[in-house]
């Protein structure tokens, strides 16, 4: 979904609802499984903040 999104608010929305079911997944994963959703989350969450950045107005309620 996010490659063929067209608008930045579309991708940012897409790479947060990512982290947020990778957070879940988190939540209640142990050892490895939880480390790598963990991980997943954040990158997730980084590309959110960094296409928000970038490809949004900073008055952007989304950003």
């Amino acid at each position: 979904m996010i490659p063929c999104a067209g608008s930045g608010e579309s991708k940012v929305f897409y790479y947060k609802m990512k982290g947020d079911y990778h957070r879940y997944l988190a939540e209640f994963a142990t050892g490895a499984d939880r480390k790598e959703a963990a991980e997943n989350s954040l990158m997730a969450y980084k590309s959110a903040s960094g296409t928000a950045m970038t490809e949004l107005a900073p008055t952007h309620p989304i950003r």
